[in-house]
């Protein structure tokens, strides 16, 4: 699905036009993508900690026999093998049009965004049901919020956040398959309501987002590809169907491991 997207989304940027001597030049102030790339490479820097963190924590996870912790640091650390074989050696970028600056370094997938939604499977995974409510009201923004960042500093395009979520729910999903198989799944004791309710306006969230960007999206198609509306449009299209996308996968996780939990 996300290879899918890849396609439908490249031969959508080959229409676009030089403007300004670059190709699809989203309106974004240098400012704002200055700062958000100095977020993102806080988040690059968190990577290579999480990393060595996830390699300490299978050895300890090992030792006291938890498999959930053994499970999220499998989810973390797949995540960025699967996403760097990807994007360096399976799926490298072409150029589409001659570029320069941000716009010639982005990839599919995105990195950023992997390690951003494989970190909320990964806590979806350990923590237990009762306190799940607070992780998904601490990690979603967060995760989701990294995604959307990438196409600000100008990254990455939506397909690029869209193969990362699909990434870390593949991953999500055979970690949980894994821990049916050893028995290490029991259901869980309390099931609070108030969760479901944030669930729910997050879903609603999740769809409008995906909503406004497919309208934003569509109507970059009936549209003088010259005048500056069209970049804002397709911009923000971007960016609401990243965010969709990325609040839809960790919702659908979170269905998925509703009343379960480790052993």
């Amino acid at each position: 699905m996300a290879h899918v997207t890849h396609t439908i989304h490249k031969k959508s940027y080959t229409t676009v036009e030089p403007h300004d001597g670059r190709s699809g030049a989203l309106p974004i102030n240098n400012n704002v993508a200055g700062r958000c790339r100095w977020i993102l490479s806080f988040v690059s820097l968190g990577l290579l900690a999480l990393i060595y963190i996830c390699a300490v924590l299978t050895p300890i996870g090992q030792a006291l026999e938890n498999a959930a912790l053994r499970g999220a640091a499998g989810v973390i650390i797949g995540g960025q093998i699967i996403t760097q074989i990807l994007k360096r050696f399976i799926l490298p970028r072409q150029p589409l049009v001659e570029v320069v600056g941000d716009y010639s370094g982005n990839s599919f997938p995105s990195g950023h965004t992997t390690i951003a939604i494989t970190v909320l499977v990964a806590v979806l995974l350990v923590v237990p049901f009762r306190f799940r409510g607070i992780a998904m009201f601490l990690v979603i923004p967060w995760a989701t919020g990294i995604g959307a960042y990438t196409i600000t500093a100008k990254w990455h395009r939506f397909s690029d956040a869209l193969g990362a979520d699909m990434i870390a729910l593949l991953l999500g999903s055979l970690a949980v398959l894994v821990l049916l198989r050893m028995g290490r799944i029991k259901p869980a004791k309390t099931r609070p309501k108030l969760r479901v309710i944030y669930a729910v306006a997050v879903s609603i969230a999740g769809v409008s987002a995906l909503v406004l960007g497919a309208f934003l999206g569509a109507s970059v198609g009936t549209m003088p590809l010259d005048t500056s509306i069209v970049e804002w449009n397709a911009y923000l299209a971007a960016h609401s169907l990243a965010s969709g996308c990325s609040i839809l996968t960790a919702i659908i996780f979170w269905a998925s491991w509703r009343h379960l939990e480790a052993t």
